[in-house]
């Protein structure tokens, strides 16, 4: 399929916008198509251009997770979008340094684009069947980042650019492991591991609640 330059770039700028959303086709024809003119860009087109994007490598989809495998909400979670790196996004937001020190949302979001990125890139490169990485969200406001699957186990996983989110990102996290739990009919599995990826600092280490804290600077495989 010919890509439409403009066309593509306006849609390229919503993706941006909306980074690491499970936004609607709706909301990005919306904002490709630009106020008072929804009907300039088709649903239809928003559709192909993604897909034509996710082939170029472009973007990737995240697809929301509920164990257990067979779990219908795995189909009906919209996916997550990000780009394939902050660098692509960066230049399409108007992202420079000293735009980012003061809009420290923007940062965290390409933050988190960069951490998903990494992430998948490590998932796929440990030996297993079904490996990669999925996010979790339920109807009650329970959000985790990043749901890493790996021959079989899961980790869950929260993205968070300041330390002093942890916390929060902490709780998150105990709540999604106690509610895979709380039926032992289902057998769900105990999470391989439970960490808060930051943005700062060097040295990694063990909460008290079991809670792995990691810097970005210390993940590899």
């Amino acid at each position: 399929m010919e890509l439409n330059p403009s066309v593509a770039e306006k849609l390229l700028k919503a993706l941006a916008i909306h980074l690491g959303q499970a936004t609607t086709i709706q909301t990005l024809r919306r904002d490709a198509s630009g106020e008072g003119d929804e009907a300039a860009v088709a649903t239809s087109t928003v559709e192909r251009y993604l897909d034509a994007f996710k082939r170029m490598f472009l973007i990737d989809e995240v697809p929301g997770w509920e164990p257990p495998l067979r779990a219908k909400a795995r189909v009906r979670v919209k996916p997550k979008r990000y780009f394939a790196d902050p660098s692509l996004a960066a230049p399409l937001l108007r992202a420079t340094p000293q735009r980012l020190l003061k809009d420290t949302q923007t940062l965290g979001n390409l933050f988190e684009t960069l951490m998903m990125r990494d992430l998948n890139a490590m998932a796929h490169t440990l030996p297993g069947f079904g490996n990669g990485v999925s996010y979790y969200r339920d109807d009650k406001g329970l959000e985790v980042d990043a749901i890493v699957e790996v021959d079989g186990n899961w980790a869950g996983i929260e993205i968070k650019l300041s330390d002093a989110k942890v916390e929060e990102a902490a709780r998150s996290l105990l709540r999604l492991r106690d509610k895979v739990l709380q039926n032992p009919r289902a057998r769900n599995a105990e999470p391989a591991f439970l960490a808060v990826v930051v943005g700062r600092g060097d040295l990694a280490y063990r909460r008290p609640d079991g809670v792995y804290v990691i810097p970005a600077a210390t993940l590899t495989v």
